[in-house]
C-alpha cells in the first residue's frame, strides 16, 4: 500500500500508479477557535471540533482522463467552513440537465466561538458532499465534530471548552457547557472520534475514542489545557481544549488537539480588568491510500527465421 499524507494547502499530483479500483481518501477538517472576551462579564463558548469524511476507491485517474476534474487543489488549513481534496467544476448532461459531477470530497470545520454573544456556543463540525464524479457515490462514512460548549454572561464564569474531532470510529465528543455550578472553572474539552463529552459542572475533560485524542482539563484559576493529539496512525482525531478559568490572571482557553480539535473558550477573567483569549482551533489533514497499480514490463521479443 502506498500512503500521502496532506496538510495545509497546495496541489496534489495524481500519482502515476494510482488505482481507481482500490483507494481511500479521508479528510479530518480543521476546529474552531474558542471565543475571546471582549469584556469582563462573559465566559466564552469553546469552538467546534471538525467533522469526518471517507471516501473509498475514487475514480480519480478517470475523472481526470475525462475532463470532469480539472485542477488538484487541497485545503485543509484552518477553520474556513469547508476544507477539501480539491474543488472541481460541476458538469451537467446536456439532455437530462443532471449533474455528472459533484464536488469531491468535503469536509465540515468546526465553528468558531462567538466572544461577544455571551459565550455562544462553536457550530458543530459537519461532513460534506457525496464525492460524486460521474453519477458515482463513494462517500462510505462521515461523523461529525463534537460542538463547542456553550458559554455564559457573568463576571464569574470561566471559559467552556471545545468540541472533539470526528474520526471513523464516531463523532467528537462536545465541549463542557458553562453554567452556575463551579462557575469559574473552565469547562473540560470533548474527546476525539467518538470520545466523550467534556464536563459541564467540573473541569474534567472527555474520555478519548480508539486512538484519539481526550478533551483538555478546564483551568481552575488557571489556563486550559491543551486538547489530547490523536495518534499518528491510524486515527488523527484531536480533543477539544480545556476552557479557561476565571481569576486574577488573564488565563486563555486551551488550543485544540491535533488533528481537528476546537479550542477552549477565554474566560471574564473580572479581577484582572480584562477578559481572556479563547484557544486556537487546530488544522485537519488529507490521508490518501491505495495499492499501486503494478504495469508489465515488456520483455525483447526475438524473431527467428
Amino acid at each position: 500500500m502506498a500512503q500521502e499524507i496532506l496538510t495545509g494547502t497546495g496541489t496534489w499530483n495524481l500519482p502515476a500508479d494510482w488505482n481507481d479500483a482500490d483507494n481511500t481518501i479521508e479528510i479530518y477538517a480543521a476546529g474552531g477557535n474558542g471565543g475571546t472576551a471582549t469584556s469582563t462579564t462573559t465566559g466564552c463558548g469553546g469552538g467546534g471540533g471538525g467533522g469526518y469524511v471517507l471516501a473509498t476507491n475514487v475514480p480519480l485517474k478517470a475523472s481526470l482522463d475525462a475532463g470532469y476534474v480539472t485542477s488538484q487543489n487541497y485545503f485543509v488549513s484552518s477553520n474556513t467552513a469547508i476544507n477539501y481534496l480539491w474543488q472541481g467544476i460541476r458538469f451537467y448532461d446536456e439532455i437530462t440537465g443532471d449533474p455528472v459531477y459533484g464536488e469531491l470530497v468535503l469536509g465540515f470545520a468546526g465553528g468558531n466561538a462567538s466572544g461577544t454573544t455571551a459565550g455562544a456556543a462553536g457550530a458543530n463540525g459537519s461532513f460534506g458532499g457525496d464525492c460524486q464524479i460521474a453519477g458515482g457515490v463513494y462517500r462510505t462514512n462521515d461523523n461529525l465534530g463534537g460542538a463547542g460548549g456553550a458559554g455564559r454572561s457573568n463576571s464569574l464564569s470561566g471559559g467552556a471548552g471545545g468540541g472533539g474531532a470526528a474520526g471513523p470510529n464516531g463523532n467528537g465528543g462536545a465541549g463542557g457547557a458553562q453554567s452556575s455550578t463551579n462557575q469559574t472553572i473552565g469547562r473540560g474539552g470533548g474527546g476525539g472520534n467518538g470520545g466523550g463529552a467534556g464536563s459541564g459542572s467540573s473541569a474534567s475533560g472527555g474520555a478519548a475514542g480508539t486512538d484519539a485524542g481526550v478533551g483538555g482539563t478546564g483551568g481552575n484559576a488557571a489556563s486550559g489545557s491543551a486538547g489530547g493529539t490523536g495518534a499518528p496512525a491510524p486515527v488523527y482525531s484531536g480533543g477539544g481544549g480545556g476552557g479557561a478559568g476565571d481569576g486574577s490572571n488573564t488565563y486563555s482557553g486551551g488550543i485544540g488537539g491535533l488533528y481537528g480539535g476546537g479550542g477552549g473558550g477565554g474566560s471574564a477573567s473580572f479581577t484582572s480588568g480584562v477578559g481572556s483569549p479563547g484557544g486556537a482551533g487546530q488544522p485537519g489533514i488529507i490521508i490518501i491510500t491505495y495499492t499501486p497499480i503494478v504495469t508489465a514490463s515488456k520483455g525483447n521479443m526475438f524473431l527467428m527465421f
